[in-house]
């Protein structure tokens, strides 16, 4: 992220630029790393639900076949 912030934003930090834009640059990849795991995450818990789901179907067949 910190490479879509202009030239005069980095300009007007004075003396911290460096600091701050390796700071912002640490953050950026930091979220981008949030990002992918949190993806990975969702398809998990959809991945989770569905396996509920067929289970759930399947166990009201096999108490329906019961009777």
């Amino acid at each position: 992220m910190s490479h879509l912030l202009t030239e005069e934003y980095w300009e007007l930090l004075g003396p911290n630029d460096p600091f701050l834009h390796e700071n912002f640059h640490n953050q950026s990849q930091q979220l981008t790393q949030l990002q992918t795991a949190n993806n990975a995450l969702e398809d998990c818990a959809m991945e989770a639900q569905t396996d509920i789901s067929d289970a759930v179907a399947k166990a009201m067949l096999a108490i329906v076949q019961m009777f």
